[in-house]
């Protein structure tokens, strides 16, 4: 729509109205600029035009902007504004509008400056940028919509407030300078950016949706490089920065790539994520304890060439994706990669280094491949491992070695499995300690430490090459562990081998070198089998000498095969002959043999030659066991279960293992165990129709159990023991037959016949542990029974959970277990229809204060705090995923360094106590960071009271009591609270209350709800808010008072309170946009005493929707839905700044629009433009002006003692209107004039019945507003014409009458009568003309007009030489006028005629202006080459080449006055000539002089005084003469050619 000026220019009834707006113009011609150039209103480039710039052209946009519905032309231009802000500290920014490119416009642009504006390019259209844009002190730069596209090159922007760049559609930037911005570049749709840098800037590229690809990226003192959201795909390269507190922040990234960065500063990734990749990249820390690489992985995280130097700690991963690191250096001073969550951490071909711990492992599964993992200093241990699976492959773990070094630990592994094809330690007094894990590896070296090599705990070792060297044990077994090695050397040793508690070595080559003198090589509580060297001295419980013996293996038909056998843990396979060596015992080893899954168990001896064991096979058909036989069924190659066609019957005392397999017997066939055949399982399963058994028959469950898939019918005549059988279907016992079961499983039915019984009795062994420590002393209550733990933490329950004879089937139900220490109390549910274990986690955090680094795992979790935890400066917590913490009743964790928890539950020991909370009262770098965290039943949650941060990501914060709110700023708070994405509900009063100045609260993301009180109130708290959603339970949603900042993306169906948000005192530039509000109880939204605030992008449901009380601002894009009830939009007691309402719908309410002062308030007038209203009473003004602009107000209207200006509206109700209200109505027109069918610009004078005095504008396309109707308590006064008096330059005045009103057409158009010009002619002089030097020109000329009397034409003259250039110039009122004092040469005389219209008339003529002749004889006969005239016998010309210049025949040497004729002598010489004789038709000015000899005597007198002889004298003198003359003619004639009369003689003759 094209945006309007207004020129108000009525007056009626003797009542001036003030104009209430500009002059607005629509360029609609293609029109060029140049100069200074500034705007008096809104200017529209209309689609079919071009505005062009030339160089230098500096536009001066006051408050207005320019929109480009056609093209835009400008090079080497700038864009500003002369307007000063008026509110202190402003930077000038958001002075006037920008330009807009609107959908299908162009510009191009080159060497642009913008400055001033609140969006310098609002592109909608196609913008390009050629070589430079310079934007500065600007809300935004770029500003692109999802129809728009720019391509810039060399972009520099400074001091931007909000965004440099925001781009919904495409933007391509080549070369950029972003300095003092906010944020750098937000785009949600396409960018490509190429080599930009940003300078102080807030974040510099945020990738919100689609797709950007940015090369080159330069940063400096940046808080944020770079920000990818979930559905972005964002790859950016080639990275430089320093001073950068976050490089990346990946919330929610699933598609992220970077490379080939050199950074330094804080962090360099922070955030949850799906997928990112990193490589070469290269980051320094630089003074700061956080993690550089901080993430939380979902799905697919990879890293490569990653160098960190001096960090804090390098790598924190949790997660539950796969977190790839390969080729890479972590260097941490605390630690260098610390990682726990569900997921997978890969690291290849990468050295991980620390001061502390270089790795630590939790929960979380590994493979770590061709990698080393070092300590520089410090005790470690260097790797730490609990719980979860390990691929370890060519690892090394390494630190200095040092003689005093007695604690420090290489790998330290708990409930782990690792499996590795070589593992290394060098340089740890202890190598590596297991407890409860397994180790399987290749190759394990353990060398250079003080203390242990490997220690197990309740664990296993499986190694197939083993060295140990320079260590008091190379290995120690504790608490029942087993070690299977292959080969082991052991160098430098007190004692290689350390047994105890009963654990068990076999060494099948052991080779002790060089142990201390009186040691044993083996000693202590256990088991070695051991082979190799036959001198190590042996001191065990037990232990034997294992000799490799070579055994022989056979099939059925006696034919070798390629047999497995398995002894002490040492598999040997035989070769194509059949032949394999086995250690064995010489008393004799039970070996099973496997061959295909099938095979035997049998006994053989050590050291005995010819041993052969023949292996049974499966045979097709029955199959019988032999007496007294042992046969095997393993685990089949191809993985499928073992088939039996037949029957299968048991041999006296026979055996049939089953070992990772499963036997199908066919459904037509059964087994029979005998008379006493057994049934082995471990980790096997029979599958049968029917099991027989009887009196000596029996099952046993070895390792992992054995499970029977088949009816059992048994028949017995005394007691029979099971253990730990899982019985799947139906169980039939003989009369008299009585079976006891302790432990497995038997959930079918069960017959027994007379006096037949049937119990199971579950067993529950409980462990109670302390991080993995025994608690002795722990309360356990099993069915009201109470026990407490032995010093191994344990205790055994035991019941029967079912019992079957005659009396019937009785089922014992669950059992709850429940463990009590200090104020923790935990359960479990036991099923008691299987025998179990259970371990509570009772792990302690202490109270006090913490000064190391304390670690809380998902392994020893629940932890309980049972007081007051202070963690100190430069210190940390840490709470991993799957963390439970409980804290003791008012309890508090003060959080004076680090606090940080994953996806964990922090909360009180229940029964309706509160924790006190988390205190953040520290210094600056103290801090809170919670991830997934879980916080509930605190009082308050969260209390920050000093300096430092508070973040949060994906928490829920619930539950605090009282009066307290779940989050509390004091008014001491110096800091910054974050949430995203997180839920706080169920507070005692309020969800978030602040009372800071200097704490800002930024929330994205979050639900507030049940907080019995506000959801968010805040005092003076700079606030940032982006997606809050507001639910029940709440009084007013958001309570703001003298608070700054912005609030994005409100929901708010479930709201139930007062008012969905309340502000109060609000000062200049705050927002409120893009949200969805359901009224509550007394509204939607409520503003009061507040200044300039800006309302975007609204909806509202219900009423009261929005009401403004003592506020000023602007509203943009809402929607007021009501239920025919209450008021949409209430406007009241204004202030000085209006409040400025566009693209509002209003629609449902019994008053839709209200405006309301009291008489003694001076509002200004409410404006609100493109609105629509349709309500019962559309729109209600009490001593509050209003104007409303391109609207309709479906409903009554009611004006009481106010104004209301309605401009090009549509007003469809009944109008009340009281004595000292006044509805006028206006219609604008659109004034252009045509001249010779072209638009020309023009001066229109608008005249109407309702002007005192007309109106003058001037434009070539001018908006004009047009009173039509005025309405007051008395009735309306319409009017429907008026009248426009239009000239320009080239025409005459046109008159034109143009209807106005709401059917009036908005264009007027004037056509003009065309301005002849002045006719114009020269009479004199003529062309050619010749003046003499000194001689005036005398110009005659005429003159007519159509327009103008001859006397008030203007006429200008110019004289110009021969070379064009301006010689004389002046003005005339008169026909007839001189012009004097040319020097000689060719001239033109040039004169304009320019009547009172503008039009003019030019006239020329040539003229020469010649030497002077002052005799004139310079004529046609004048040679020019003598300078003689041969006609007359004169010489002749210009006085400069002519001897007598007045031809008076005296020759200008002799003449006194040569250029007089009429005079020549003056004998005196007194200035007087002696006589005057004039030629005829001359005259002169001089006077004869009257005494020629100048002697005092009057010539008369001395003639008379004469003697008588003088007569005499007077004869002779005249004869005298006679003679003379008569020589004088002879001469003459001789000389001229012919006769001369007397009379002409001439001395120029002589």
């Amino acid at each position: 729509m094209r945006s309007r000026a207004v020129l108000l220019i009525v007056l009626l009834l003797g009542m001036a109205i003030a104009p209430m707006g500009s002059t607005d113009s629509t360029i609609s011609t293609s029109t060029t600029w140049s100069g200074n150039v500034v705007l008096t209103g809104n200017v529209t480039v209309d689609s079919s035009s071009t505005l062009v710039l030339e160089p230098g052209t500096v536009v001066d946009a006051q408050s207005y902007w320019l929109q480009i519905d056609g093209t835009l032309q400008a090079s080497d231009s700038e864009f500003m504004t002369t307007k000063t802000p008026i509110s202190q500290g402003s930077t000038g920014a958001g002075l006037w509008g920008g330009i807009l490119v609107s959908n299908g416009a162009l510009a191009a642009l080159s060497n642009i400056t913008i400055s001033g504006a609140e969006t310098a390019l609002d592109v909608h259209g196609e913008v390009t940028i050629d070589e430079s844009i310079t934007i500065r002190t600007s809300y935004i730069g770029f500003n692109i919509e999802p129809t728009g596209t720019l391509d810039a090159e060399n972009v520099t922007m400074s001091t931007i407030d909000i965004q440099s760049a925001v781009n919904h559609g495409d933007l391509a930037i080549d070369t950029g300078l972003f300095t003092n911005t906010a944020t750098g570049i937000l785009s949600t749709n396409m960018l490509v950016a190429n080599d930009v840098s940003f300078f102080q800037t807030g974040v510099a590229i945020d990738i919100v949706s689609g797709s950007a690809a940015v090369s080159g990226l330069g940063l400096d003192n940046v808080s944020v490089g770079i920000g990818s959201d979930s559905g972005a795909v964002t790859t950016v390269t080639s990275i430089y920065g320093q001073d950068v507190a976050l490089l990346i922040d990946g919330s929610g990234a699933d598609d992220l790539t970077v490379s080939n960065a050199l950074v330094s500063g804080d962090r360099l990734l922070w955030g949850t994520m799906d997928s990112i990749t990193l490589f070469d990249a290269n980051f320094t820390q630089e003074n700061s304890e956080r993690t550089v690489v901080d993430l939380r992985c979902q799905s697919d995280c990879s890293f490569d060439n990653l160098y960190i130097h001096n960090a804090h700690t390098g790598m924190d991963v949790d997660g539950s994706g796969t977190t790839s690191i390969t080729n890479s250096q972590i260097h941490g001073d605390v630690m260098g990669i610390r990682a726990s969550g569900t997921g997978m951490l890969v690291v290849e071909s990468t050295n991980v280094a620390a001061n502390e711990t270089s790795i630590s492992i939790s929960s979380l599964d590994s493979q770590i491949t061709q990698s080393s993992i070092s300590l520089h200093s410090g005790t470690g241990p260097a790797a730490v491992l609990l719980e979860g699976e390990h691929q370890w492959n060519n690892v090394e773990l390494s630190k200095p070695y040092t003689s005093v070094d007695t604690q420090s630990v290489g790998l330290d592994a708990w409930y782990s499995t690792i499996h590795s094809t070589s593992i290394t330690t060098d340089g740890f007094a202890y190598g590596v300690e297991l407890e409860d894990s397994i180790l399987n590896a290749e190759i394990g070296t353990f060398i250079n430490g003080k203390i242990r090599g490997l220690h197990a705990i309740n664990s296993v070792a499986s190694i197939d090459v083993l060295t140990t060297t320079a260590q008091e044990n190379g290995l120690v077994l504790s608490e029942s562990s087993t070690a299977i090695i292959e080969d082991w050397t052991a160098n430098l040793h007190n004692t290689p081998l350390m047994l105890e508690d009963a654990s068990v070595a076999h060494t099948r080559d052991f080779n002790p070198l060089n142990t201390a003198q009186g040691s044993n090589d083996a000693f202590g509580d256990g088991t070695f089998f051991y082979g190799g060297s036959t001198t190590s001295s042996v001191s065990t419980t037990t232990s034997g000498y294992l000799y490799e013996t070579y055994v022989s293996f056979v099939d059925m038909n006696n034919q070798p095969v390629q047999a497995t056998s398995l002894a002490y843990g040492f598999a040997s396979i035989a070769d194509t002959n059949g032949v394999a060596s086995l250690p064995l015992l010489a008393s004799g080893t039970v070996v099973e043999v496997l061959y295909d899954g099938q095979g035997v168990s049998t006994e053989l001896y050590g050291n005995q030659q010819g041993q052969t064991v023949q292996i049974t096979a499966l045979p097709e058909g029955d199959w019988n066991l032999p007496a007294s036989s042992t046969i095997v069924l393993g685990a089949r190659p191809d993985g499928q279960p073992h088939q039996l066609n037949g029957d299968l019957t048991f041999g006296s005392n026979s055996h049939l293992k089953l070992v990772d397999t499963t036997l199908i017997v066919s459904a037509s066939s059964s087994v029979d165990l005998g008379p006493s055949g057994t049934l082995i399982g471990d980790n096997g399963i029979l599958n049968a129709s029917s099991l027989t058994m009887s009196v000596q028959s029996t099952l046993e469950s070895e390792g992992h159990g054995l499970e029977i898939q088949a009816h059992v019918q048994w028949s017995c005549s005394q007691l029979q023991n099971l253990a730990d059988v899982q019985f799947m279907q139906t169980i039939s016992l003989a009369p008299l037959c009585e079976v006891e079961m302790i432990g497995g499983q038997a959930n079918g039915a069960i017959t027994v016949g007379s006096g037949a019984s049937f119990s199971l009795i579950s067993t529950l062994d409980i462990e109670v542990l302390d991080t993995g420590f025994p608690v002795e002393g722990a309360t356990i209550i099993v069915d009201g029974q109470t026990v407490q733990t032995d010093s191994l933490g344990q205790v055994t329950a035991q019941t029967t959970a079912r019992t079957v004879n005659a009396q019937g089937d009785v089922k014992e139900e669950t059992k709850t277990v429940t463990m009590q220490i200090g104020s923790l109390t935990e359960f479990y549910a036991w099923n008691v229809q299987q025998s179990t274990s259970h371990t509570f986690m009772a792990s302690t955090v202490p109270a006090g204060t913490i000064t190391s680094w304390l670690i809380l795992e998902e392994t020893w979790s629940p932890y309980r705090l049972e007081g007051d935890l202070t963690v100190a400066s430069n210190t940390r917590m840490t709470i991993n995923d799957g963390v439970e913490l409980r804290i003791a009743s008012d309890a508090v964790i003060d959080v004076q360094g680090v606090f940080e928890a994953g996806a964990s539950t922090i909360s009180s020991t229940g029964f309706g106590a509160r924790w006190g909370g988390l205190l953040l009262d520290g210094i600056v770098g103290s801090r809170i960071d919670l991830s997934g965290t879980l916080v509930a039943e605190g009082s308050p949650l969260i209390t920050m009271a000093g300096q430092g941060e508070f973040s949060a990501q994906g928490v829920q914060l619930a539950r605090s009591a009282g009066a307290d709110p779940l989050i509390n700023i004091h008014a001491s708070s110096q800091s910054t609270l974050t949430l995203i994405n997180s839920d706080l509900r169920d507070a005692g009063s309020m969800c978030i209350q602040s009372q800071s100045s200097n704490t800002k609260i930024v929330l994205q993301n979050v639900t507030l709800s049940d907080c019995n009180g506000d959801g968010l109130w805040a005092r003076l708290a700079p606030i940032d808010i982006h997606g809050l959603k507001l639910g029940s339970g709440l009084e007013d949603g958001i309570d703001l008072t003298g608070s700054s900042g912005q609030i994005r993306g409100i929901q708010s169906n479930l709201f139930d309170g007062e008012y969905v948000v309340r502000m109060q005192s609000i000062d200049e530039g705050f927002q409120l946009r893009d949200a969805v509000l359901y009224s509550g109880s007394k509204g939607g939204l409520l503003a009061f005493n507040c200044e300039s605030i800006e309302l975007t992008n609204l909806t509202v449901h219900g009423a009261p929707g929005i009401d403004l009380d003592e506020t000023s601002g602007e509203m943009n894009n809402i929607v007021l839905n009501g239920t025919d009830s209450g008021i949409g939009l209430t406007i009241r007691h204004g202030l000085s700044d209006p409040v400025v309402g566009q693209e509002i719908q209003i629609a449902n309410y019994s008053v839709g629009l209200k405006l309301h002062a009291h008489d003694f308030e001076e509002p200004a007038p409410a404006i609100m433009r493109n609105i629509s209203i349709d309500s019962i009473e559309a729109l209600s003004v009490e001593f509050y002006d209003a104007r409303i602009e391109s609207s309709t107000l479906n409903g009554g209207l009611s004006v009481a003692s106010s104004t209301v200006n309605a401009l090009d509206s549509l007003l469809l109700g009944s109008e009340s209107i009281d004595a000292g209200g006044l509805l006028n109505e206006w219609t604008t027109h659109s004034f252009q004039a045509f001249l010779n069918e072209e638009l020309v610009e023009a001066t229109h004078t608008i005249t109407s019945d309702l002007l005192m005095q007309p109106i003058t504008v001037t434009g070539s396309f001018v908006d004009v507003e047009m009173l039509h109707t005025q309405t007051t308590s008395e009735g309306s006064t319409p009017i429907t014409v008026a009248t426009t008096e239009a000239t320009s330059a080239g025409s005459l005045p046109t008159t034109h009458a143009f209807t106005i009103g709401e059917d009036s057409q908005q264009n007027v158009e004037v056509l003009l009568v065309a301005n002849s010009p002045p006719v114009l002619s020269i009479q004199a002089p003529y062309s050619g003309q010749r003046f003499m030097e000194t001689t005036p020109v005398e110009i005659s000329l005429t003159v007519l007009d159509d327009t103008t009397d001859p006397s008030n034409i203007g006429i200008t003259w110019t004289i110009y030489d021969a070379q064009n250039q301006q010689v004389k110039e002046g003005q005339t009122t008169t026909g007839i006028f001189n012009i004097s004092g040319l020097e000689t040469g060719l001239f033109v005389l040039q004169l304009v005629a320019t009547d009172n219209l503008g039009l003019a008339t030019i006239a020329e003529v040539d003229i020469e202006i010649t030497q002077l002749d002052t005799d004139g004889d310079w004529t046609s006969t004048c040679s020019s080459d003598t300078w003689f005239d041969a006609s007359k016998g004169l010489q002749c010309g210009p006085d400069i080449y002519d001897p007598d210049d007045d031809n008076d025949g005296r020759l200008d040497s002799n003449d006194a006055w040569p250029k007089d004729p009429c005079a020549w002598i003056d004998t005196d010489e007194d200035g007087q000539p002696d006589r005057i004789q004039c030629p005829d038709g001359t005259s002169t000015t001089l006077f004869e002089d009257q005494d020629d000899d100048g002697d005092g005597i009057p010539d008369e007198l001395e003639g008379s005084s004469l003697s008588e002889s003088g007569e005499d004298s007077t004869v002779l003198i005249f004869i005298g003469s006679i003679l003379v003359l008569i020589l004088i003619i002879f001469f003459v004639r001789v000389r001229g050619g012919g006769p001369k009369s007397l009379g002409e003689i001439d001395e120029r003759l002589l």
